[in-house]
């Protein structure tokens, strides 16, 4: 009898024990893949940080479309005919560095350089006369805006806003016209900071894409921007320039 039993108690530890094996072996694998695949996201999430440890400097050009919002405050109207007056295409430079912050949220410091304007165009139905002449508001400006990225890898997606401190250094006035003969006459160009604000306040706002390849990369940002202050001090206008462009160029990292 005792041996019976005790036979019987060794076929029960050692089914237990085939049992366990069984298990253990079964879910070891799933254990494994499952420790890989956490040890796979730990790393991921550490390389999209470490994309932010560095600042990245860019350098960029710009397409410009520019125009301005314009009132004629004269007590006789006299700068009337500027209200004909349309847009102009422009260019842009851009030179600074984007400073990380949070892993998805960067600091834009750095210097801009913009052209913005108008032009007017006159035609004689009559003798075919025409005249145009081209204001160009040179730029110089500080961003200090807030960059916000989303998605992983190299390729992202970014929006972009901030402010503007700038300073309008100069006008350049160019115009031709020509006569009924159809003569035409390019006048020389001038150059004035006569009546102009010594201090703007430039409202920017954009969203793009950039794509890095190891410490380079490059960037296309669509923006808009808006002068909140008045062009002029001591004229009797209102004149607020905007413009819409593309930016596009290239990133370093350092």
């Amino acid at each position: 009898m005792m041996k019976t039993l005790f036979l019987i108690c060794l076929f029960l530890i050692g089914l237990e024990s085939s049992y366990g094996q069984i298990t253990n072996s079964n879910t070891a694998p799933e254990k494994v893949k499952k420790q890989k695949k956490e040890k796979k996201e730990k790393e991921s999430e550490k390389s999209d940080t470490t994309l932010t440890d560095k600042s990245q400097f860019y350098l960029t050009g710009a397409y410009i479309h520019s125009y301005r919002k314009f009132e004629d405050l004269s007590a006789y109207q006299s700068l009337g005919e500027r209200y004909l007056e349309t847009p102009i295409n422009t260019y842009g430079l851009g030179f600074g560095t984007y400073i990380p912050l949070t892993p998805h949220l960067e600091l834009d410091l750095g210097l801009s350089y913009v052209l913005q304007g108008e032009q007017y165009n006159f035609s004689d139905s009559l003798t075919d006369s025409t005249f145009n002449y081209v204001n160009k508001y040179t730029h110089i400006g500080v961003p200090l805006r807030l960059k916000l990225n989303f998605g992983k890898g190299n390729l992202k997606g970014f929006v972009i806003g901030g402010l503007i401190p700038s300073s309008i250094i100069s006008i350049q006035y160019d115009s031709k016209f020509t006569t009924k003969t159809g003569s035409e006459t390019v006048n020389d160009i001038k150059k004035t900071t006569n009546d102009l604000a010594s201090f703007n306040l430039v409202g920017s706002i954009g969203a793009g894409i950039s794509y890095n390849i190891g410490d380079f990369g490059f960037i296309v940002t669509p923006e808009y921007r808006y002068n909140f202050f008045n062009t002029y001090s001591g004229v009797p206008v209102t004149h607020n320039l905007w413009s819409w462009g593309v930016n596009f160029g290239f990133l370093v990292k350092i």
